[in-house]
């Protein structure tokens, strides 16, 4: 990278696990220690090929000479540009095909990281989202655009970045009612596997400052809440979004990516999997780990969690609080403290959970001059007796029950982001298979009815396994 450029590194060890469905064992192999770059940037802002560049400069005609801007700025690694994919704010489709062509020739791995997408939607009839990994407009417009969704069609748009190998969803300047009124809804696995994070601060979108000086005071918290509560997992990020020729240098405000490489195609990985953090600070590197395992993972494991954190400044600028907070995915309310360390950089704390509950976890760090720095989640089930530590792939698969405590019947709804031959399992806690069939999964939900009769109370444990990927996913069903 740069010698400007805040690069840090993150060891960690991970566990891959491979469930033997039909002879009921786990193996647990762990794979080799590896790094986290921390690459700091912006993904949401605008060139003159939609409503950026207001003050009409003729030397920022195209998104190239936006890039260029951005890479010379303090503590940029990488850069996105999110055109408004609409005629009424701009676009139009050849200067959108000319917008990935210049990203594309300005990438420079490991150097200087571009990224060129689109702002899909118009704030007065639902909200923006944010949407990279798709080098075709999505739109409504008669002969503007590539891939057509209406307007107002949010589950098809989630729907369709979620069938998208490389695509990720991110959500903007986020009202209560946005994306058709998604935090009041039942929570949907396939638009969960589409989203990977919500903007917690945006702008000043119209800013002209470009000496650091101006950073938002907006706050989008109770949106990050509200989508966690309901199950969703997304990281947060800080949104510059700007209008003017300012990019990267409005204010310190960036979007930490922890990527396993400094290429695009790991950018794109790392956030589609929630591994990044919001920061007002433009050089601070939090690591935040449970049972030593990242910040986004999803996990479980037979212990309690172990959470620990450590935040770095290379300015040397301390820390006045360490807040962390908790809560439970699907719950009823939003996440409450859990405890906070005062006037220290670092945390050790050990939760204490009942077996066969799950939480998840996120800090909020306030540094002595006010910034804040949230980092994303990390997910935990503590398990029973199986001695399992979990990282589970964002992107896959997802199985929730439509009753859960079940009586006589449930449906067991399989979420997924593509088709292929999945093998499901019910056992009981002693391991006894209850059930064990197959359906075809398909992008979007498959309905599978599941007869309780004759069972007897008490805890069971679901696993799905994609017999081509090896992919696999469990939950929990209880019996009254």
């Amino acid at each position: 990278m740069k010698t400007t450029h805040t690069v840090g590194q993150n060891i960690f060890s991970k566990l891959l696990v491979t469930i033997t469905l039909l002879h009921l064992f786990v193996t647990v192999e762990k794979l080799q220690a590896q790094p986290y770059y921390y690459c700091f940037g912006n993904i949401h802002s605008h060139s003159s090929y939609s409503d950026g560049n207001q003050a009409n400069n003729p030397a920022f005609t195209t998104p190239a000479d936006c890039y260029n801007f951005a890479n010379a700025s303090l503590n940029v690694n990488y850069w996105g540009i999110s055109d408004h994919n609409h005629s009424a704010a701009g676009m139009q489709l050849a200067n959108y095909r000319k917008g990935i062509r210049q990203a594309d020739s300005l990438n420079t791995d490991p150097n200087f990281i571009t990224m060129y997408g689109m702002e899909y939607g118009v704030i007065s009839t639902g909200g923006h989202v944010i949407i990279y990994g798709i080098d075709s407009l999505v739109g409504w417009e008669t002969n503007n655009y590539q891939i057509y969704n209406g307007q107002n069609d949010y589950a098809s748009l989630f729907n369709m970045v979620a069938s998208r190998t490389n695509a990720f969803a991110y959500l903007a300047h986020m009202d209560s009612v946005d994306y058709s009124n998604i935090v009041n809804l039942p929570y949907n696995a396939v638009w969960d596997s589409a989203i990977a994070g919500v903007s917690l601060r945006n702008g000043p979108a119209f800013s002209t400052d470009t000496n650091y000086t101006n950073p938002s005071t907006s706050s989008y918290l109770a949106r990050y809440q509200d989508l966690l509560r309901r199950g969703y997992h997304v990281a947060p990020g800080i949104d510059q979004d700007n209008h003017y020729i300012t990019f990267g240098r409005t204010s310190e405000a960036r979007t930490v990516i922890l990527s396993d490489s400094l290429t695009r195609s790991s950018l794109y990985r790392a956030i589609r999997k929630s591994r990044f953090y919001a920061s007002d600070d433009f050089n601070a590197t939090l690591d935040f780990k449970i049972n030593n395992q990242v910040m986004g993972s999803i996990l479980q494991g037979n212990t309690n969690p172990q959470i620990t954190a450590s935040l770095t400044d290379l300015n040397g600028e301390n820390i006045s609080s360490i807040r962390l907070l908790y809560g439970i995915p699907g719950g009823t309310t939003n996440a409450t403290t859990l405890q906070i360390f005062s006037n220290t950089n670092t945390m050790n704390f050990t939760h204490i959970m009942p077996i066969n509950t799950s939480y998840y976890y996120y800090l909020e760090i306030t540094q002595q001059d006010g910034d804040k720095i949230w980092s994303a989640p990390i997910w935990y089930t503590k398990t029973s007796a199986t001695t399992l530590e979990e990282v589970e792939e964002k992107n896959f698969f997802y199985l929730t029950s439509m009753q859960n405590p079940v009586v006589n019947t449930t449906h067991l709804i399989l979420s997924s982001d593509k088709e292929e031959s999945v093998q499901i399992m019910i056992t009981n806690l002693s391991g006894q298979i209850i059930l064990n069939t197959s359906v075809i999964s398909k992008v979007g939900n498959v309905e599978i009815p599941i007869a309780c009769e004759g069972w007897n109370s008490g805890i069971y444990l679901v696993h799905v396994k994609g017999l081509k990927s090896g992919k696999s996913f469990a939950m929990r069903l209880v019996k009254n």
